[in-house]
């Protein structure tokens, strides 16, 4: 039996090992082609539009999260070792309303000072608002992210950022091809988000597993 578990602990290792490198093949590969695809199809100016309202994005998510996606990732497997599932669903429910909430905050704000944000950074206003829009989703997708990754489901954690990336890129590039510009970019990445939100939301159980 001793044995038995060994193995399945060791199988376990080698399976989440494999689908995090997958992740992060997927998130390198997927990142590159899309800041080719900007580099190869936009002007300086608005490349740099682009690549400020991703990494903009990126940071005001990490403050949002207020930092329940590591709160997540290192609670819910002390609790399924317990078999606490009536806790985990508290997490993982109050986790989400947080995060959600912290950002529509955050959104809110980015709303209420938009016409300061584009003077300031120097976007277009229009580009302010679709990026509210994205943070939203973008820290809601993190969160299911960590998640699963919490509940050690690497597999549903990396095909659901497969499908998601694959969106992003595609829409993007045929975006700019028929003439959306810097703006396709950014609508990619919301589709390609939203797809990974979605897909990750129907990959979790509301009962503690």
């Amino acid at each position: 039996i001793l044995m038995g578990r060994k193995m399945s602990i060791r199988n376990k290792i080698i399976s989440n090992t494999n689908y995090l490198f997958f992740n992060w093949i997927i998130v390198t590969l997927m990142a590159s082609l899309y800041c080719f695809a900007a580099g190869k199809t936009l002007l300086p100016k608005e490349y740099g539009i682009v690549s400020t309202s991703i990494n903009l994005v990126v940071l005001l998510a990490g403050i949002g999260s207020l930092g329940l996606n590591t709160t997540v990732g290192k609670l819910i497997p002390e609790y399924q070792s317990r078999r606490q599932e009536g806790k985990i669903n508290f997490l993982v429910r109050f986790s989400l309303k947080t995060v959600f909430l912290s950002n529509l905050i955050i959104l809110s704000i980015i709303l209420y000072l938009s016409s300061f944000l584009s003077h300031i950074f120097n976007i277009p206003l229009n580009v302010i608002w679709i990026n509210a829009v994205i943070l939203l989703i973008y820290s809601i997708s993190l969160q299911f992210g960590f998640i699963l990754f919490g509940f050690q489901n690497m597999k549903k954690m990396a095909t659901t950022e497969l499908f998601g990336q694959l969106a992003k890129v595609l829409f993007s590039i045929t975006l700019v091809l028929v003439g959306f510009r810097y703006f396709g970019l950014l609508i990619g990445f919301l589709i390609g988000t939203f797809l990974t939100s979605l897909l990750r939301f129907f990959s979790i159980s509301f009962k503690g597993q």
